[in-house]
C-alpha cells in the first residue's frame, strides 16, 4: 500500500492523497502524452500481446500475486479514501 502511494506522489508530482481515481485516469491514460502508471501504456500484455498492459501487469514482481480478494471502489474515491480502508483491512 505505501509503495502504491509513493509511485502515485512520484508519477504526480504531488500529494495524490487527495486524487480521485477520476483525476488519476486522466493524468494517467487520456491526456496528451499519457504514460500510464508506471509506464503500462508501453508495455505488452501478457494475455493478448498487444501494446498497454493492465496496472496489475506494470507493477514489480515482488508487488504481484494471485488475487484472493476482491476490493470494490468506485472512480469518485480518493486515493486517501481507498488506501484508509486497506488499511484497515
Amino acid at each position: 500500500k505505501e509503495h502504491f502511494e509513493k509511485e502515485l506522489m512520484k508519477e504526480l508530482g504531488c500529494d495524490a492523497s487527495k486524487k480521485t481515481f477520476l483525476d488519476l485516469k486522466h493524468w494517467c491514460w487520456v491526456r496528451p502524452h499519457a504514460r500510464g502508471f508506471l509506464r503500462s501504456q508501453f508495455k505488452i500484455c501478457p494475455r493478448d500481446g498487444r501494446l498497454g498492459c493492465a496496472v496489475v501487469d506494470a507493477l514489480p514482481e515482488e508487488h504481484r500475486a494471485r488475487a484472493t480478494v476482491f476490493v470494490s471502489w468506485t472512480w469518485s474515491y480518493t486515493v486517501a479514501e481507498v488506501l484508509s480502508a486497506l488499511r484497515a483491512w
